[in-house]
């Protein structure tokens, strides 16, 4: 498998001035900024929406693009696909939000999936029985 090194953050030619943290104004700026975004910019059941079987409304990708661009923000992905005996595949995904001015890691996502997982492993063949009755919806 690979071994996965810390990320390397680019020197700036520009001292950072901000603090290294943010105050409770500074919170409540950003919240109301995003707040402000949400009901002038983007759309109902496009940017965000409630998902049958869910109560709360939640953040479509089409919302998180536009909150990425408000605060500057761009997803770089890095992908990597492991091989194993008998056909099986796994694969690791590694998102890194980037501050565009600054090209800063702002924040880091890992997901992976398998073909060993039970929603992927019965989709070749004849299905196997896993015991359990499927549910009516």
């Amino acid at each position: 498998m690979t071994k996965l090194l810390p990320t390397k953050q680019k020197e700036l030619s520009v001292p950072i001035t901000q603090p290294l943290e943010l105050t409770v104004q500074d919170l409540i700026q950003r919240q109301a900024k995003i707040e402000s975004v949400v009901r002038e910019v983007m759309r109902a059941d496009i940017d965000y929406g409630t998902i049958p079987g869910t109560e709360k409304p939640v953040l479509f990708q089409t919302g998180a693009q536009v909150l990425a661009q408000t605060f500057q923000f761009s997803p770089r992905y890095e992908i990597h696909r492991y091989e194993f005996e008998g056909g099986h595949f796994e694969y690791e995904a590694i998102c890194r939000l980037i501050h565009i001015p600054t090209d800063l890691v702002i924040a880091e996502g890992i997901g992976s999936a398998t073909t060993l997982e039970p929603k992927y492993r019965y989709r070749r063949g004849d299905p196997e029985s896993t015991g359990r009755p499927v549910p009516q919806q």
